[in-house]
């Protein structure tokens, strides 16, 4: 038994255990939902900033477009205004040098010259030949410059340009024939046999980024008092080609010169010298007033290229400002894309972990319930051991048989009694005299006890009447008891039985739904000795010497006891506790047991008396009547139909009060292995009846979810119940009747009802 125990109370903790884990399963699962949600909110959230990024990118992209083609625009318009102003200089430049082109001067320009963009500030370069008679000086210049197809350098000693004392430059030697023009390229300005030896003679070379300009203060060869003749040569070269133009002027001297003047231009050795133009006031004057037109057309394209220009910066300027805000626009959307991913990808984490969690506690769950179920074999496999060595040891023990319970057809208020009764010898209701019948011991039916003595009667009916009325309610059961008992060995005295089984007093000591339904079976049932008291009690007057005798008042009280029996039966029927008034509603009855907030024995067998009148067939008290009325289902009489709960489906489940009162211990089950040793008739009783309070369709699926504890005390139970059923008599005992006669063993067994 011990091991028993103990495996059922491992059972016990181990499913106690299950169910905090299936407990702790259910909340981790109940955290899967809100996490999925999260994980639903971050995944819009993010496709939302997925959008929204994408949707800017076009922006963005269309700003960038913008842009760029402003920049081109403004790029366009600048070179176009840098084109126009390189051509608003070269005509400006060729106006300038018109304005300053003396009169009679000659000019001679190369084929592909474009007149180059001055400088706003030029840097001038001057230098001072030396001396020479019949020589030639190399000089420095910032350009090249181009004659025919030859570009001669001019920088450094490399250079290729030379000025001779001859008033003419030559290329790439330094020629300075003074009596013809030099064979090589060359330029002639005013050639003819000069020198720069003398008073006042000189030649200078100016150069700046653009120009060259050669001045010469001559004398005739060998005179060095002659006069001076001034030649000056001014000319304009495009620094990227080499191309140019030039202008001479001649002052002083112009007569009795050596061979001379020679005037013109050999581009290359072997070519024809070209000559060139003269420009006289006339002529200068038109080129002037054209060229001065021309650089006006210039300059107004200019200004309209440089509006264009202007334009073209401001709407780059708007398109960069454009692009610069949505540009940060992406950037922050894009910032919180990626936050919005971060919190799917926490999220996800979260609920990962979420649901590994359920699914671990889940697993631990279905682990612990499987050793749950594990050990409740085990206490089921030791509790039938227990069961198994206790049916053992009560095959051993020595049999003792019950006293049979005496059959309805044997009972005085239900049947006839097998020996008919002595019609010679009636006896009339109101003889107090009993019969003692021997009395037998409750413990061992077999052995009865030796009768008792009868007490002594009074003389008188009266007499009688006032001696029981003023015994005690155990006085009355004791005599009642040794009447039954003298009725079952003398049935021919069924009266006396009768008459004792319905006085008040024992009314009012067995108010029990078992009394009840004695008298019910009774008053349905009446006996042939209930018949035979019917036709023999009209004639007790005659046939009984002593009732002869009797005054008017004992006579009165003779004819009460005469209706008494089935008044009697009739009001054990309808009212079995005489205190209850029938003017009462079971509802006002309660409410007066209950003014003062407690129940005393007689207000509760009132309100139990109040809820049981009253049921109709098919009808039976509600658990919820009982809890407002402050009674349990054991206030109740044992076979009251209660209705103990409402099913899934609406159905009520009524069961017997007993077996209501018994499946409470099934509530417990330390209460239930305690009741196996102090009660063990009761805990027979609620595990023969489990499942009892459960409708059919609860039945079936319960079966399937017996709890360990229960099986194993069931178990346990069921031998200790065949141990206690074997070695003791039945409930109440086969020597004692209750209420119609019949044993209490039967009123538990069988219940009659009302059609």
């Amino acid at each position: 038994m011990a091991e028993a125990t103990t495996a059922i109370q491992d059972a016990q903790t181990s499913l106690s255990n299950a169910t905090t884990l299936v407990q702790a399963a259910d909340s981790a699962t109940a955290l899967i939902a809100p996490a999925a949600a999260a994980v639903e909110t971050a995944t819009t959230t993010a496709a939302a900033a997925a959008t929204a990024v994408t949707t800017q990118e076009a922006v963005v992209t269309q700003a960038v477009t913008t842009e760029a083609a402003a920049q081109t625009a403004v790029t366009t318009a600048t070179a176009a205004v840098t084109a126009q102003t390189a051509v608003v200089a070269t005509e400006t430049t060729t106006l300038t040098t018109l304005q300053n082109t003396p009169s009679d001067s000659k000019t001679y320009t190369t084929d592909g010259y474009v007149a180059p963009v001055a400088p706003e500030t030029p840097t001038v370069t001057t230098t001072t030949l030396p001396t020479m008679w019949d020589a030639a000086t190399k000089i420095q210049t910032p350009f090249d410059i181009k004659m025919g197809n030859t570009v001669y350098e001019g920088q450094g000693t490399a250079s290729q340009i030379f000025v001779t004392s001859k008033a003419t430059i030559t290329f790439g030697t330094g020629d300075f024939n003074w009596w013809d023009f030099p064979t090589g390229a060359h330029i002639s300005v005013y050639g003819s046999d000069f020198m720069s030896a003398g008073p006042g003679a000189s030649i200078t070379v100016t150069t700046t980024e653009t120009t060259l300009a050669v001045d010469w203060d001559l004398h005739r060869f060998g005179d060095n008092n002659g006069p001076l003749t001034n030649v000056n040569w001014t000319m304009t070269v495009n620094p990227t080609t080499g191309e140019w133009t030039g202008v001479g002027t001649v002052a002083g001297n112009t007569t009795n010169l050596y061979n001379g003047p020679r005037i013109g231009v050999r581009e290359a050795a072997g070519q024809p010298v070209k000559t060139m133009t003269n420009v006289t006031n006339e002529n200068l004057t038109a080129q002037i007033a054209t060229q001065t037109a021309v650089v006006a057309t210039e300059t107004a394209e200019l200004n309209t290229l440089t509006a264009a220009q202007s334009a073209a910066t401001t709407e780059l300027a708007t398109a960069q400002s454009t692009l610069t805000t949505e540009t940060q626009t992406l950037s922050n959307l894009q910032a919180e894309k990626t936050t919005a991913d971060a919190a799917v990808v926490s999220t996800t984490a979260v609920l990962t972990q979420v649901t590994n969690d359920a699914a671990t506690a889940t697993s631990a769950a279905n682990a612990a319930l499987n050793t749950a179920n594990t050990l409740a074999d085990i206490a089921v496999e030791k509790s039938t051991q227990v069961a198994s060595v206790v049916a053992t040891a009560v095959s051993q023990l020595p049999v003792v048989q019950p006293q049979q319970p005496t059959p309805p057809q044997s009972d005085s208020s239900s049947s006839t009694p097998t020996e008919p009764a002595n019609p010679g010898t009636p006896t009339s209701p109101s003889d107090g005299t009993p019969t003692t019948p021997p009395q037998t011991n409750s413990e061992s039916p077999s052995n009865p006890l030796p009768p008792t003595e009868p007490e002594p009667q009074p003389d008188s009916p009266s007499q009688s009447e006032g001696q029981e009325q003023s015994q005690e309610p155990s006085e009355d059961e004791a005599q009642n008891q040794e009447s039954n008992q003298e009725s079952d060995q003398n049935p021919e005295s069924p009266d006396e039985q009768e008459s004792t089984d319905d006085t008040p007093e024992q009314d009012e000591n067995n108010t029990s739904d078992d009394d009840t339904d004695s008298s019910e079976d009774s008053s349905e049932e009446p006996t042939d000795s209930e018949e035979e008291q019917q036709t023999t009690d009209p004639e007790s007057p005659e046939t009984d010497p002593e009732q002869s005798g009797e005054t008017d008042e004992s006579q009165s009280e003779s004819n009460t006891e005469e209706s008494e029996q089935p008044q009697s039966e009739e009001q054990e029927q309808d009212n079995p506790l005489e205190e209850t008034s029938s003017d009462n509603t079971p509802d006002e009855v309660i409410s007066e047991a209950l003014a003062d907030g407690k129940l005393t024995d007689e207000e509760k067998a009132a309100v139990v008396e109040a809820l049981v009148s009253n049921l109709e067939p098919g009808e039976a008290v509600s658990a919820e009547a009982l809890q407002e009325a402050g009674l349990t289902y054991e206030d109740l009489p044992p076979q009251t139909p209660v209705d103990v709960r409402t099913d899934e489906n609406g159905n009520p489940v009524i069961i017997e009060a007993e077996v209501a009162a018994a499946l409470v211990l099934l509530e417990n089950p330390a209460e239930l292995i305690g009741a196996i040793f102090d009660d063990p008739g009761q805990v027979l009783t609620a595990l023969g009846n489990i499942g009892a309070d459960m409708s059919p369709e609860e039945r079936e699926e319960a079966t399937k979810m017996v709890v360990a504890t229960v099986i194993a005390a069931g178990a346990a139970l069921n031998a200790v119940g065949a141990a206690v059923g074997g070695s003791s008599a039945p409930s109440g005992g086969g020597s004692s009747n209750s209420g119609g006669g019949a044993p209490s063993g039967d009123s538990k067994a069988v219940r009659r009802r009302k059609p």
